[in-house]
């Protein structure tokens, strides 16, 4: 295999004409000069120089192969400033993967940011939930995703990643304007026990979490709405047909809807980042600055 020293030198040799007059100029001795063009004799097969007490001569074949090399270091420098600009996080790919409400207002803050600082940089986006991004992740087809844990619902997140928390939300208790119980500025999930409803989807941590919630206060939901979209849920408030409790970034105030914040210890869901432990690079440490600084924000 071809030593790119060994190129460079060869080039340095033909220039200057002399073992010697290289070696000084590349910092070698003159026998360490020779010795490398050897090396490389032997692995293209053919002879490079003419050796006599008092000089060397190029061959015919060292000529030829001249602008070939060029071309190969060329090649290879190229690549090295490929690679230094990747390890600064100059240039490169980024594969990230959201939940909805934070793609809808949290993703976009901090990719501008992002790029911003990182022009040079590929991002790909897309969505998802927590249990089918975390496969993905873990099989290095995303470089980052964004997931979310209800307080009421704890999860166990594979020991192969590196969590960081982006945001803590509040969940809002959200009750249309016309019900009596919206009049009350403390209005919580206690005075609730009876009415209907709007969760997402049965078997999500959403609707989970209200159950349980629910429950600590001594009774279950009755849930007759079901959607993974806020802003229906957030509608169908807004139509006097249900209550419902969702977390700040899926929820746009509208009028009729009268939302209150519940006790963030126990009603609260956060955001978190997560990416493989081997994949530290700078461009996640970035991108977990530019999602920090959007949450903020919110």
């Amino acid at each position: 295999m071809l030593n790119a020293n060994h190129l460079k030198t060869f080039l340095v040799v033909l220039r200057t004409g002399t073992f010697a007059d290289a070696g000084r100029e590349l910092g070698y001795t003159a026998s360490a000069v020779s010795q490398q063009m050897v090396a490389l004799e032997r692995t293209v097969g053919i002879t490079l120089f003419e050796r006599s007490a008092s000089a060397v001569k190029p061959t015919t074949a060292a000529g030829s192969l001249a602008a070939a090399v060029q071309d190969v270091l060329a090649s290879i420098n190229h690549v090295e400033a490929r690679a230094a600009e990747l390890a600064r996080g100059e240039r490169g790919r980024l594969r990230l993967s959201t939940f909805s409400s934070a793609g809808a207002r949290l993703v976009p803050q901090a990719l501008q940011a992002f790029l911003r600082h990182r022009p040079g940089v590929e991002v790909v986006l897309d969505e998802g939930e927590p249990q089918e991004l975390i496969p993905r992740l873990l099989a290095g087809e995303r470089d980052a995703i964004l997931v979310y844990e209800y307080s009421s619902l704890p999860h166990r997140w594979p020991a192969a990643v590196v969590r960081h928390e982006i945001l803590v939300e509040q969940l809002l208790l959200l009750v249309p304007a016309t019900w009596e119980v919206a009049r009350d500025p403390r209005v919580d999930l206690r005075q609730l026990e009876g009415a209907t409803f709007a969760s997402s989807a049965e078997g999500t941590a959403g609707a989970a979490s209200l159950e349980r919630l629910c429950a600590a206060e001594g009774y279950l939901p009755r849930i007759e709405f079901r959607s993974n979209n806020y802003d229906t849920i957030t509608g169908i408030v807004a139509s006097a047909l249900a209550t419902a409790l969702v977390p700040t970034l899926g929820y746009r105030p509208r009028p009729g809807v009268v939302a209150t914040a519940l006790d963030v210890r126990r009603a609260s869901r956060k955001v978190f980042a997560l990416h493989r432990s081997e994949n530290q690079g700078s461009l996640i440490r970035e991108l977990l600055v530019s999602l920090r600084h959007a949450a903020t924000s919110l």
